[in-house]
């Protein structure tokens, strides 16, 4: 299921804005490709759990996933309150969270 919700919501993107189906202005179709791209990335670390490669908790999860919701509403205001979101908490968890990255197996083998 956590791997599907990004494929169950994007149809509903499609219906919010037709700029999804590049129908529209040019600078509305840049507007909602880098909005659902951004909202899309919001809503798989809200779901998987994980941020820059380490594990994230509850704290962090919900601000992520309001924002993958006001990412999908087209408008201005709510594409910047979802991307402010966003960015704060990537910048809190940044600053506070000092747990080491998820190491790859070819590092593990060196040790």
């Amino acid at each position: 299921m956590k791997l599907g919700m990004a494929a169950f919501i994007v149809p509903y993107m499609f219906i919010f804005n037709p700029g999804m189906l590049l129908i529209g202005k040019t600078t509305d179709i840049i507007q909602v490709i880098i909005t659902s791209l951004v909202g899309t990335y919001a809503l798989a670390c809200g779901v998987q759990g994980w941020l820059w490669g380490r594990p994230i908790s509850v704290a962090y999860r919900i601000p992520l996933l309001a924002a993958a919701i006001t990412l999908i509403h087209p408008g201005v205001l709510t594409d910047l309150v979802g991307i402010a979101v966003l960015a704060g908490t990537i910048v809190v968890h940044r600053l506070l969270e000092k747990k080491p990255l998820i190491q790859s197996a070819s590092d593990l083998s060196k040790k």
